[in-house]
């Protein structure tokens, strides 16, 4: 109904319909396209991480001083409301004492979160007696893969999500992972990670304490194996470039 995004959706058609291929990083959105009668090829090449890079990263040269040395539970996606911060830290105060002062819980505030709703937030986890956190303001790439590779347990349980990078980095740094039941990617998350129930935070209470005791080796093998196969940027660019060199020799 507005009027830029008539232009933009006018923009958009036109490109579709002049386009020779299209490229889809999910089977959804290719399925999408086929229900709206769009009928010119679709590729499926996922953005994908990159799985060698984070395999072979030095922890010593790239991990925050704060954090070294420390036992970390890792919460990578923003403080914001959609990355469920309530049910987090529900489920984090209803922890073993043991938990609480023998972890670090580490958080990205993010350059894009609002300042009463962090500070909120903050003042919350500040109430969790025991608790231990910290909170950075950003990271870089290669921190954060860091961060992931040196935690003892990554999780994520957004109120919503497509196929988070977040997650498939988490498995290439073969680091247990507990995420939301959402309707994620089966080819890439079924029987790769834990799974928490969002409409229960003690779910992820008992996530979390049964991960540090017994997350399973073979899991994390599955979820390197399936992010190294379906999720892996080196693979999907040669697909990509694969289609450029098709279009290029029409």
């Amino acid at each position: 109904k507005k009027p830029h995004l008539k232009l933009l959706f006018n923009k958009l058609k036109k490109a579709f319909i002049n386009a020779d291929c299209v490229t889809s990083i999910s089977k959804k959105q290719a399925e999408k396209l086929a229900s709206i009668d769009f009928r010119k090829e679709v590729e499926l090449i996922k953005t994908g991480v990159e799985v060698e890079k984070i395999s072979n990263i030095n922890l010593n040269q790239h991990l925050p001083n704060q954090l070294k040395d420390k036992r970390i539970i890792f919460s990578p996606r923003y403080m914001s409301p959609v990355y469920n911060m309530e049910y987090q830290i529900e489920a984090i105060s209803k922890l073993d004492r043991n938990v609480l002062e023998n972890h670090v819980f580490v958080f990205i505030k993010g350059i894009d979160t609002e300042e009463n709703y962090y500070d909120e937030v903050y003042k919350s986890l500040n109430k969790i007696k025991g608790l231990q956190f910290i909170v950075l303001e950003e990271v870089t790439q290669i921190e954060m893969w860091s961060i992931m590779k040196a935690s003892e347990l990554v999780y994520m349980v957004p109120k919503s999500d497509g196929t988070p990078n977040s997650a498939l980095e988490c498995m290439a740094a073969k680091t247990p992972l507990i995420i939301g039941d959402l309707d994620y990617n089966q080819e890439l998350f079924e029987k790769s990670s834990w799974i928490a129930e969002l409409n229960s935070p003690l779910s992820l209470t008992a996530k979390i304490e049964n991960a540090l005791n017994s997350y399973p080796v073979e899991l994390l093998e599955i979820a390197f194996k399936k992010v190294n196969k379906f999720g892996n940027r080196k693979v999907e660019m040669e697909k990509l470039k694969t289609v450029y060199l098709s279009l290029a020799q029409e």
